[in-house]
């Protein structure tokens, strides 16, 4: 008669291979949680950089239109402005709703206010694409030059 082969050996066996799955089982859970945890970060971090990126430009609007403008005078002249139509080519009238009026040719430059339509300015001289030219108050400054925006009379 033969001896049956004891219990153990089998379960010893089974019990192997079930640990290599549980293993395997348990590192796939943990790399699927990581994967959901960094998900999450990365819509955090882009929920973040929108937030700042927002608040930074409401910020620059409240201060560029807040800021208090100098008017610069022009040094040939002292005298108020006065209220006679300019020579044909001596205007500029904004045709669109909001025209940067910047401190120097540069879209890079202070802006110094906002031109509405409508908004007519006394033409000093041309450079490139900007035009210089002071607006009703005697503020000196500088804007487009493109018949998209503005129109020379």
């Amino acid at each position: 008669m033969t001896e049956p082969e004891p219990a153990t050996a089998d379960i010893g066996m089974d019990n192997g291979q079930d640990r290599g799955g549980s293993r395997l089982l348990r590192i796939a859970v943990a790399l699927v949680l990581l994967g959901i945890v960094l998900i999450v970060l990365a819509g955090i971090f882009i929920d973040y950089r929108a937030r700042v990126m927002r608040n930074a430009a409401r910020d620059a609007a409240k201060t560029t239109a807040v800021r208090p403008v100098q008017p610069s005078k022009p040094a040939s002249s002292t005298t108020a402005p006065t209220s006679k139509p300019a020579p044909a080519g001596k205007t500029i009238v904004v045709l669109v709703d909001a025209v940067k009026f910047r401190q120097r040719a540069s879209g890079s430059s202070r802006i110094l206010s906002t031109l509405r339509k409508g908004a007519k300015l006394t033409f000093i001289e041309q450079q490139g694409s900007w035009f210089h030219a002071s607006d009703a108050d005697g503020v000196r400054g500088w804007l487009t030059s493109s018949s998209q925006y503005v129109k020379r009379q």
